[in-house]
């Protein structure tokens, strides 16, 4: 890290709220600085912070120009303990600063350097100007990046909103306010598109050599990336360790491995879901009365089925039980591959097929796809009991079909525990800024404080920190997705965070998870479920068609 990259970061931490007051007569102060003042504490405050830093850099400048080492009384800003006091202290002081302000844990200085002593050697390049964030649209980054930077999220849009689209935008800001702690200026790629167009975006940026440091994929379809070292780098590469996400949930962190079991991305949230359903209809037509006897008449695939034929059954037809045969695939396919390592369709590809097959044909399942106006009609009509929804749903799709009845709905884990969604964070290799890619996932995706702060206003996902979620649990009014009004109680914040607990995970196999997936859904029921073919047919079909090669 240069000296003006320094600076700039000082002036960043005075920007944020630090008054940094200094002359040269300070310098030359015995009461404060002190013998007896805490390592890195130069002014003897209490506190070490930038005006620390600036006091230090003010003293390496005097003593560039005059002479080398150091007086006793800023002995305390020997923080490297090198015997002399230059820019490598004041850049500790600044990283220390950033930490404690993010974790407020108690680390002393020295024990944060013990602590970067002993964790792998940080392997990417730092010292750019220019810190580089692309995303596909602005659902997510600003409340991310403001709570990194400590700025508003409403000035980090109005600044960025009408510069960012990918052909006609601004350089990083000279505002002190979005320079990173580093100092770097910060840069914003919106494309403004759908998270699944972002890829072909990406590609075009990787073969133009434009500057990227961090940028976002889809869990979905990020296998292309994060099995190819050119274009993500291992996060051991920017010092994280297993202790480092030991708060993260087990089956995100599986995602975010690649093929030879290397972790190369982070989610900042997670999206569980579960099976919401009508009380007072589960109630009328099955005699359950709480969640936890819905729970087990629905707890495994078997059981639903069964359930669902015996609504069917007492209302001849009329009622089903289950929203879309797509909606049962989200929550079946997480722990079911359904093509095997020989590129056959499995065996509990058939089971799914099966089960689907036995609901379309008795009314247990609706014959309407998702996104579909009667999608959500059947729920306005009674048409439907139940709907499987992620978090990011419940303020959404189940807000709408719900709005005839508020209330009268419960949140259970259903037969199977599951996710449906989400975003990682992974770090270009050839990023010129791994000081700050390092700084801003610690922030967004692993502090408790910074998750919970960005939680707020989140009507869609959780963070991905257990101990955030424990929080959340217990307060619900730390999140916007504590205020869904469509069920009874706010017992569907303990289902997300327990299906969160229980969520296995079978490792993705295709290059694009989402395509592969979709098609297979689409050849089942297009072959099997509907068309009433044989399923050597529906496996024909598959193998037959452009998706199969991108498999392996």
């Amino acid at each position: 890290m240069n000296i003006n990259k320094i600076c700039a970061a000082v002036s960043t931490l005075c920007f944020a709220g630090t008054a940094v007051t200094l002359s040269m007569n300070n310098l030359n102060n015995d009461k404060a600085f002190a013998l007896e003042n805490p390592l890195g504490d130069v002014d003897g405050n209490g506190v070490i912070d930038g005006v620390d830093a600036s006091t230090i850099l003010s003293y390496y400048a005097q003593i560039s120009t005059n002479h080398d080492g150091t007086t006793p009384e800023l002995r305390s800003g020997d923080v490297d303990g090198n015997g002399v006091i230059d820019g490598v202290d004041a850049s500790a002081v600044l990283s220390y600063y950033a930490y404690i302000s993010a974790n407020h844990d108690g680390t002393t200085l020295e024990q944060f350097i013990d602590k970067q002593n002993d964790t792998p050697a940080n392997k990417l390049k730092s010292g750019g100007d220019t810190f580089t964030v692309a995303v596909w649209n602005a659902d997510e980054y600003p409340r991310l990046i403001s709570t990194w930077l400590d700025v508003s999220d409403r000035d980090l849009v109005d600044y960025f909103s009408s510069q960012t689209y990918r052909y006609d935008r601004i350089h990083h800001p000279d505002s002190p306010m979005f320079r990173t702690p580093s100092g770097a200026g910060l840069n914003i790629v919106n494309f403004g598109v759908g998270g699944g167009e972002a890829a072909e975006h990406y590609d075009q940026m990787f073969a133009s050599g434009e500057d990227m440091d961090v940028y976002y994929c889809e869990s979905e379809w990020m296998n292309k990336y994060i099995n190819d070292d050119k274009r993500t780098a291992p996060l051991s590469d920017l010092g994280f360790t297993d202790e480092d996400l030991a708060q993260t949930y087990e089956f995100a962190d599986k995602i975010g491995h690649n093929k030879n079991g290397v972790r190369k991305a982070v989610a900042p949230f997670i999206c569980p879901g579960g099976f919401a359903y009508r009380t007072d209809l589960a109630e009328y037509y099955l005699g359950i009365k709480s969640p936890s006897e819905m729970q087990s008449a629905v707890g495994n695939w078997d059981d639903f089925v069964s359930t669902a034929q015996k609504v069917s059954e007492k209302t001849n037809g009329n009622l089903a039980l289950a929203d879309t045969v797509g909606g049962m695939y989200q929550a079946y396919r997480m722990s079911h591959r359904m093509v095997d390592k020989d590129e056959n369709l499995t065996a509990d590809a058939r089971a799914f097929a099966d089960y689907a097959k036995t609901l379309w044909d008795c009314g247990g399942v609706t014959k309407n796809g998702q996104w579909s106006d009667e999608w959500i009609n059947n729920g306005l009509q009674d048409k439907v009991m139940g709907y499987f929804v992620p978090s990011w749903g419940l303020n959404g799709y189940l807000s709408l079909a719900s709005e005839n009845t508020p209330g009268q709905w419960e949140l259970i884990q259903g037969p199977e525990a599951f996710y449906w969604g989400g975003i990682y964070t992974v770090v270009n290799p050839a990023t010129d800024n791994a000081d700050d890619c390092a700084s801003f996932i610690r922030s967004s995706c692993l502090d408790k404080k910074n998750t919970l702060k960005t939680a707020e206003n989140d009507i869609y996902y959780l963070p991905n920190n257990k101990e955030a979620v424990s929080e959340i649990v217990k307060n619900p009014s730390l999140t916007a997705i504590g205020s869904v009004d469509t069920f009874g109680t706010k017992n569907y914040l303990n289902v997300l965070a327990d299906t969160a607990e229980n969520i296995t995970f079978t490792p993705y196999t295709y290059r694009n998870e989402s395509d592969v997936e979709l098609f297979i859904l689409n050849t089942i029921q297009k072959n099997y479920i509907t068309g009433y073919t044989p399923w050597s047919v529906t496996e024909t079909a598959c193998k037959s068609s452009k998706y199969w090669p991108l498999i392996k």
